[in-house]
């Protein structure tokens, strides 16, 4: 299994991972479907949600699997993980998903690539979605973004799109999104981490 392992063991129900003087347990739950119409991927905070770009890499297009990896902490409960499956094929490399002028770095580099969170969750959707979303006006967002049930794990739908909203961990903070490739060099796993495991120490 290629490094980090984490990023796969997590999603195998009960793996233990012991972390400091803390006993990780992780276990996989579903949350949704994505629809991906042009594979052009966008991560990021709701409260940013106009003003998020896509990843310079193209994903697969048409509906994924998305999946959350839950860690256990002394009886408390945290997404750890969350990923797109995009195909079953064996992941042989992780690479960062970059932005922009990004460059390619090794994601054991001292450098870190990451989007911000502000408010405890984040959303993933296709880039035409979202910008169909953000033309809809304020009453859209303040449904989905400004209520009780805001921050919670659910697929937000509208027109022929939708969008996966997860928590982010503990919440705030500025987290990790990683490209999964097979031997091809084809994308075959999306994936976001919000750091319970130091795998960068370990390597």
């Amino acid at each position: 299994m290629v490094q980090p392992e984490i990023f796969e063991t997590a999603f195998i129900d009960d793996t233990v991972v012991l972390q400091e003087e803390y006993t990780l347990k992780f276990n996989k739950e579903y949350i949704g479907e994505i629809n991906l119409p042009t594979g052009k991927l966008v991560i990021g905070d709701p409260i940013s949600l106009g003003g998020l770009g896509p990843f310079n890499e193209t994903f697969p297009t048409g509906k994924f699997i998305v999946e959350k990896s839950v860690v256990d902490v002394n009886g408390m409960q945290f997404n750890a993980f969350v990923r797109i499956v995009f195909s079953d094929e064996a992941v042989v490399k992780w690479e960062y998903a970059t932005m922009g002028r990004q460059k390619k770095i090794s994601i054991f580099d001292e450098q870190i690539f990451g989007y911000p969170v502000d408010g405890g969750s984040a959303i993933i959707g296709d880039f035409e979605g979202v910008l169909k979303f953000n033309g809809q006006g304020d009453d859209l967002w303040d449904k989905n973004f400004g209520t009780e049930s805001s921050g919670k794990d659910k697929v937000i739908i509208f027109e022929d799109y939708n969008m996966i909203q997860f928590s982010t961990g503990v919440g705030d903070g500025n987290y990790g999104a990683f490209v999964g490739f097979d031997m091809n060099d084809k994308p075959v796993q999306f994936l976001t981490d919000f750091a319970f495991v130091t795998w960068w120490e370990n390597i």
